[in-house]
C-alpha cells in the first residue's frame, strides 16, 4: 500500500508545484475538465495490491482506477483562475521543482526533479489551442530503495469561463 500512497503523492506534487516558466501557459482560465492515466508495470500492480488485506483489496483498486493508474481516471473538473496561469498552472506544493527547459510553437518541454518522494524526469506539454492541453509526464523515483518509473498522462478541456463553488 506504501506504492500507491507513493504515487498519489506524486502525482499530488507534480500538479500542484509552481513551474519556474519563461513563457506563460496560453490557456484560459476557467473551469477544465481533466483525465488523467498512471502506468506502472502490471507486475508493479501486483506487487503493490498483494500488500494490501484481501477484504480491502477492491477498495484499493476502485481507489487506483479512479486515480487512473493503468487506465485514464473519471474525468473531474478544476477550477483555473487567471491566478493560477500568471503564477504557473502548478501552484501550490514544494516537493518538486519543475523548471521549463524549452518552448516551441504549442509544445512545452519542463524538467522534474522532486525531494518527496525522491525522482527526476520530464514533463512534455502540448498546447493546440487556449481550451486544451495534453501533458506526459515520465518519472524515475525511489520507494524503500528501490527505483521505479512512472508514466502519467493528463488531457485537459476547457468547459466554461466560471467556476462554481462546488469546483
Amino acid at each position: 500500500m506504501k506504492a500507491l500512497t507513493l504515487i498519489t503523492t506524486l502525482c499530488v506534487c507534480l500538479f500542484s508545484t509552481p513551474i519556474l516558466a519563461k513563457s506563460k501557459l496560453p490557456l484560459e482560465p476557467g473551469l477544465w475538465l481533466l483525465t488523467d492515466e498512471i502506468e506502472l508495470d502490471q507486475a508493479e500492480i501486483d506487487k503493490m495490491l498483494e500488500q494490501v488485506p484481501a477484504e480491502a483489496r477492491q477498495q484499493a483498486m476502485a481507489m487506483m482506477k479512479q486515480q487512473g493508474l493503468g487506465k485514464e481516471s473519471a474525468p473531474y473538473k478544476d477550477c483555473v483562475t487567471q491566478k493560477d496561469l500568471n503564477e504557473g498552472l502548478f501552484n501550490q506544493g514544494e516537493q518538486c521543482k519543475i523548471e521549463q527547459k524549452s518552448h516551441k510553437g504549442k509544445n512545452y518541454v519542463f524538467s522534474i526533479s522532486c525531494e518527496d518522494p525522491e525522482g527526476e524526469g520530464k514533463m512534455e506539454i502540448t498546447i493546440p489551442n487556449s481550451k486544451e492541453y495534453k501533458s506526459n509526464v515520465d518519472m524515475k523515483i525511489k520507494d524503500q530503495g528501490e527505483s521505479k518509473k512512472i508514466q502519467i498522462t493528463s488531457k485537459g478541456k476547457w468547459l466554461q469561463k466560471e467556476c462554481t463553488e462546488e469546483d
